[in-house]
């Protein structure tokens, strides 16, 4: 697995969303979070797999039963 970093202004945007939405983080501590830490934060709680520009996120808990279900096609 690789570790989730941010590219892009979505990603940022994206990953705040999450942590809010799944409560990880409150709003406070949100706001004044920098780019390095969403990302730590994002990282403590999911793998992360780079798709194009991109990112699947799997939680840490759910991870071998994602391995189970899907199938990697490498070149």
């Amino acid at each position: 697995m690789e570790k989730f970093c941010i590219k892009y202004t979505g990603h940022e945007r994206a990953a705040r969303k999450i942590l809010l939405r799944l409560k990880i983080k409150p709003v406070d501590d949100l706001a004044l979070m920098s780019a390095p830490e969403i990302e730590q934060a994002i990282n403590a709680r999911f793998d992360a797999l780079e798709c194009g520009e991109n990112w699947l996120l799997v939680p840490k808990e759910k991870q071998a039963e994602f391995q189970a279900l899907v199938t990697w096609v490498a070149r």
